[in-house]
């Protein structure tokens, strides 16, 4: 007995270990003694079938989905986020600029119609916005990224040149040039701006990439009425006005082409795919309550920035004052932007983070109600807190929804069907609606009412969200953009298995 277990001292000389190259051992013999086992070099270990030369030569063909290389930022990467920052300032920036459109139509180029005629202008640009995304995100997945954005830049310069070209009190010419034009032009290019970050930023930094991008809507519904405001309030001809204004953004899209590069390669979209499964989406009960909840919480969502600036007018505000409100709101969602993205990467995710911003909302949204007539300090205070979580809820979409992606090949189809469901529809009818219930007689607590009320339901349906993945602060991951089949190594079982059989000699 005393033969067969050399001492704990005493050197390993009966059972070397197996070289790497040499062939692995076949069996172990186990004597009839319960406590006699003898390894010799004759005793072998032998790899499992399934670890065989021919097994390992197959595998790799099991690779699933386009292979993108892991990328975390890099020149390329944050030059691509400065170009999705110039896109979003030309887009969105602009539609939140459309309450600088909608009381100079009021009062001046449209004075013949109805606030809530004139809101289709602005809601239509919207919904195209936010809708189109149900045709980009697919047409993104398949690699047309650099097309999607040279052909928004052409339409969004006809259109807008266009607008300079229009008649007074044609409605109709204003609508097809501003509100159906330039909506297709900026549903285009805006999901894509914001996707094409997540092919860069996989699962570090995402948010704060999204947001840093997203910040470029909040600078654009900075500059974009400041711009307008004081070159019409100039004397400024509302033709030359719009010239003036599509020559920038104009300019601005054609660097954000020159800019932007898309990080995934030929032969990736050479590899047959998973075709994406739409219908598979609204079976997974985190993302509908996610989509319809942000469904409700868009509809209040747009109202301060289309209707603030009439709304300062009729309750008799400094005309200054007035001009600058949009900018005054836009200007602090920026701070929004940034901030809750940040705490979002690093503590809560995403979806803990937007579902706060929504609460935020819905709540400041009803402080306009008790806002009085010339409460400058008031007025103030509520846009500032609204701009906040306004720019906070907007940056974390684009994350959120990329977060539900069971693979990379999901993240455009995910992104742009949220995007169109929960954006462009609230976006199209919530200003008409809005408009009606103002009538010309501007009763503001009935949209206030119903924006509010609204944005509440929607704020608990996400919230319901975190009841169905049963998590609260915990940081999600975000989807994988390579999905692949992981194949042992050799050398590592070889050495377990060294490691198993010195055990047994020295038990």
């Amino acid at each position: 007995m005393t033969d067969s277990f050399p001492s704990q001292t005493e050197p390993h000389r009966d059972v070397p270990a197996p070289s790497i190259k040499e062939p692995l051992p076949s069996t172990v013999d186990l004597e009839n003694s319960a406590t006699d086992v003898t390894v010799t070099r004759s005793t072998t270990l032998s790899l499992s079938k399934e670890f065989d030369q021919s097994d390992l030569e197959k595998k790799p063909q099991a690779q699933l989905a386009p292979t993108i290389q892991p990328r975390e930022g890099g020149r390329k990467a944050w030059m691509t986020v400065f170009g999705a920052f110039l896109i979003q300032a030309v887009t969105i920036g602009h539609v939140t600029a459309f309450g600088v459109y909608e009381e100079f139509y009021k009062q001046d180029r449209l004075r013949t119609t109805s606030p809530s005629a004139i809101s289709w202008i602005g809601s239509t640009q919207l919904a195209l916005l936010f809708g189109l995304g149900l045709a980009t995100g697919p047409l993104m997945d398949k690699g047309h990224f650099k097309k999607l954005v040279y052909t928004s830049t052409l339409l969004y310069a006809i259109g807008e040149f266009t607008l300079s070209l229009t008649q007074e009190n044609k409605f109709n010419q204003i609508f097809l040039s501003q509100g159906l034009c330039m909506g297709l032009a900026m549903g285009l290019t805006y999901s894509p701006s914001l996707v094409i970050n997540g092919y860069y930023f996989q699962t570090r930094k995402r948010a704060l990439a999204m947001g840093i991008a997203t910040c470029g809507s909040a600078v654009g519904g900075v500059v974009q009425p400041i711009m307008l405001n004081n070159l019409l309030a100039n004397g400024t001809s509302f033709a030359n006005t719009v010239r003036v204004n599509a020559a920038m953004n104009t300019g601005l899209l054609l660097i954000a082409c020159i800019m932007m590069s898309d990080p995934r390669t030929r032969e990736s979209f050479a590899t047959k795919k998973t075709p994406v499964n739409l219908g598979a989406f609204f079976r997974d009960m985190n993302y509908v309550f996610l989509v319809v909840g942000g469904f409700a919480v868009g509809f209040g969502l747009f109202f301060p920035s289309i209707y603030i600036q009439l709304f300062c007018i009729t309750k008799g505000f400094p005309q200054t004052f007035s001009f600058y409100s949009l900018s005054i709101l836009n200007g602090t969602s920026l701070v929004g932007r940034i901030i809750p993205s940040i705490i979002s990467d690093r503590y809560t995710g995403p979806v803990p983070m937007i579902v706060a911003m929504a609460f935020g909302l819905s709540f400041t949204l009803f402080g306009f109600l008790g806002i009085a007539d010339r409460d400058v300090g008031g007025l103030t205070a509520v846009t500032v807190i609204f701009g906040f979580f306004y720019g906070g809820f907007t940056s974390l979409l684009g994350p959120t929804f990329a977060s539900t992606a069971k693979n990379g090949g999901e993240i455009g189809a995910r992104i742009g069907m949220a995007v169109a469901v929960g954006g462009a529809i609230p976006s199209l009818v919530s200003a008409p609606i809005n408009g009606a219930l103002l009538t010309n007689n501007y009763h503001w607590n009935r949209p206030i009412l119903l924006s509010g009320a609204v944005t509440v339901i929607g704020s608990i349906l996400m919230l319901l969200e975190r009841f169905v993945h049963q998590s609260w602060l915990k940081k999600g991951s975000s989807a994988p953009l390579t999905c692949s089949k992981s194949i042992p190594d050799e050398r590592e079982n070889a050495s377990a298995m060294t490691l198993s059989a010195s055990k047994m000699d020295t038990c």
